[in-house]
């Protein structure tokens, strides 16, 4: 299973507080432990602890069949690497990765392509904001192309953010997409299922989500089911992911 987040200071922060305890229950990596044999976390340091951590990804994978990988978005393990067939039967999205906003080349590029298309009718050129966002969902698209490698292959996709999802009265355009899967890749689209926003439904996450995977798991002709589902319910996705 592959985890992506939208930055290193957000991973680093994540992995500090699953690691916490108390006398109640054991901490979040632990119980990801217990259930997944192993959590490996993306190191941000030279060449050789990248070459290790995916070696020790891939061996816990042979040896047990499961893992657990925390990366980023952008970094070597969402774009560089290959996760086929048992290696990855689920990606988890957390966020959009959008680029930071104050950044001086970001904050040059979006003012060069609004200027260029005010004054040399540059219609080749998207506008600053759209250009902004589509850079988010480049870096989405090489994090979830790292679950389906081939025609044969298939896994699951979450989408951990409520940017993603719509709703009933939402606009629907050409093809059945509506708004907020517009830039999501092609292949996917069609088949993203949002897990119900609405707070008075009866049953609570846990039950909503094991009752979608369970379409998954029974559906023998899907071969991607990707759900969306709201980044405040990340610790209640991985409860059941541990069942």
């Amino acid at each position: 299973m592959l985890v992506f987040l939208p930055s290193y200071s957000l991973l680093k922060n994540c992995v500090e507080d699953w690691t916490k305890s108390d006398t109640i229950s054991p901490s979040v990596l632990h119980r990801l432990e217990l259930s997944k044999n192993k959590v490996i976390v993306e190191p941000t340091g030279s060449q050789e602890a990248f070459e290790d951590a995916k070696a020790e990804y891939n061996e816990s994978i042979r040896l047990h069949g499961n893992c657990v990988l925390l990366a980023v978005y952008r970094g070597k393990m969402s774009e560089g690497v290959s996760f086929n067939d048992d290696f990855a039967r689920a990606v988890i999205c957390v966020g959009l990765p959008l680029p930071n906003y104050g950044d001086r080349a970001i904050t040059a590029k979006r003012a060069y392509n609004d200027e260029q298309r005010l004054l040399r009718k540059r219609t080749d050129l998207l506008p600053g904001d759209e250009w902004y966002k589509q850079q988010a969902y480049r870096a989405l698209a090489q994090a979830l192309g790292r679950c389906i490698r081939h025609s044969t292959d298939y896994g699951i996709v979450v989408l951990m953010d409520s940017r993603h999802c719509h709703d009933n009265f939402m606009h629907f355009g050409d093809g059945g997409v509506c708004q907020a899967h517009k830039n999501l890749p092609k292949w996917m689209r069609l088949h993203v299922r949002n897990l119900s926003r609405n707070k008075n439904q009866c049953m609570n996450v846990q039950v909503r989500v094991e009752c979608m995977l369970a379409t998954f798991f029974f559906c023998v002709d899907y071969a991607l089911f990707c759900l969306v589902i709201k980044i405040d319910d990340i610790i209640a996705f991985f409860f059941v992911l541990m069942s």
